[in-house]
Formats: structure tokens, C-alpha cells, sequence
């Protein structure tokens, strides 16, 4: 499985991507294990639904801190990528760190 998160695109003096970095991210960090046990009942609910097969290709834009990522990954196997992107690079650096995720920037 190919799975990368690359924010060098991102325009990275904006002012909602400053805003996210300096003053948003250290509180979804604080708050990340309750935000991932609330949000990942939203993605239980979705990711059956989904129509993605084994070798897919999927893009999770503002891929957080990875959860929905991870999950597509087991769900497109070795033959599928999945792409993940966010401009908050603190959550980049979390999913990028997963265990289980071996995202790549």
C-alpha cells in the first residue's frame, strides 16, 4: 500500500492555514483521543457504504490525523494508494507517525 500525505503544496502563509497551525491544532491535539472515538463513529457508519474495491486509488482530503486513511488502506489492500492531505501539519505529523499507518511525507 502506497500511502502519502505531502502539505508542500499548500499555501503555507495563509491565514486559515496559520490559523489552523498555531491556534486550532494544539487543542485537536490535546483533544485528540475524543476526537477520534467521536469521529470515527461518523466514518463506521460511512465507510461500508463507500464503493471501493481492493487496488482502488483514494484521496481523503483533510485527513486529519489519519483514521480515515488508515481505514481505506485496509479496505483497498496492496494493489490501492491512498493519498492523504490536510494544510495543518501537527495532525500530518501524527498520522505520518501512526503505527500502523507508515504515511510518507
Amino acid at each position: 500500500m502506497d500511502t502519502h500525505s505531502n502539505p508542500n503544496h499548500v499555501d503555507q502563509d495563509s491565514a486559515l492555514v496559520a490559523f489552523w497551525n498555531e491556534t486550532l491544532a494544539p487543542e485537536f491535539v490535546r483533544y485528540g483521543h475524543i476526537m477520534e472515538d467521536g469521529l470515527s463513529r461518523h466514518s463506521n457508519l460511512v465507510m461500508p457504504l463507500l464503493d471501493v474495491r481492493p487496488g482502488d486509488n483514494a484521496l481523503d482530503v483533510d485527513c486529519g490525523f489519519g483514521n480515515t486513511a488508515m481505514a481505506l488502506v485496509g479496505r483497498l489492500g496492496a494493489g490501492g494508494k491512498v493519498l492523504g492531505v490536510d494544510s495543518c501539519e501537527a495532525l500530518l505529523d501524527i498520522a505520518c507517525n501512526r503505527p500502523e499507518g507508515m504515511l510518507l511525507r
